[in-house]
């Protein structure tokens, strides 16, 4: 119904991408190094991406959500810094860009995806679990992905002091925190706001055109 949709799109809406996930895959996960804590959020979101097919209540399906949401914004966080670690320094604008556009692509896909096995009430289970097929990447990227040789030189220097997420709330630095966080949730809450009601206007629009 439109209360259960509502509650799960501002979950959604509240958790992707922000601090909250980055800090518990990117800051602890990281510990154990870049590639691997990159394959355990990405095993992560696709577990409960998958677990959504099983959902039998709009509770199960928000929790799930939320999970999966958590694990999607500490892959995004963690791969950014492993690709902007690996590659030199001259080629990073360009990189953190592609990455970006990168997002966009999947959701391409994913339309391309609905257009050619729409979704309808008996088959959005099967939509769910082809979310959760990114799993199978885990195992390339433990296999294949070297770890960053810059964060193997910063576990060594344990006698330098770490920067903390307290600086940033220090008097010179308190105002240009706070007003980062504002202009960010703006932009996060409007644009997946935004999209979550695509669908909707895209059916719409194709009901009124007669398609």
């Amino acid at each position: 119904n439109n209360h259960a949709s509502g509650l799960i799109n501002h979950d959604q809406v509240a958790v992707f991408p922000d601090h909250g996930q980055r800090n518990i895959f990117g800051q602890r996960f990281d510990r154990v190094g870049r590639v691997k804590a990159m394959s355990l959020s990405i095993l992560f979101y696709s577990l409960f991406s998958g677990l959504c097919a099983f959902a039998t209540l709009p509770e199960h399906f928000l929790v799930c959500r939320f999970l999966a949401a958590l694990g999607m914004g500490g892959e995004w966080a963690l791969g950014v810094a492993l690709v902007m670690e690996v590659w030199p320094e001259d080629k990073r604008p360009l990189m953190a860009g592609s990455i970006g556009a990168a997002a966009n692509v999947g959701m391409i896909v994913v339309g391309l995806v609905g257009v050619f096995y729409p979704v309808t009430g008996d088959s959005w289970k099967h939509h769910f679990l082809i979310g959760a097929s990114p799993a199978i990447l885990t195992f390339l990227i433990r296999f294949f992905v070297p770890e960053s040789e810059r964060w193997k030189r910063s576990v060594g220097e344990s006698a330098v002091a770490k920067p903390s997420i307290r600086e940033l709330f220090e008097p010179q630095l308190r105002s240009a925190t706070l007003g980062g966080v504002l202009l960010s949730s703006i932009v996060i809450i409007g644009t997946w706001g935004a999209v979550q009601w695509n669908p909707v206007w895209v059916e719409s629009l194709a009901k009124e055109s007669g398609a």
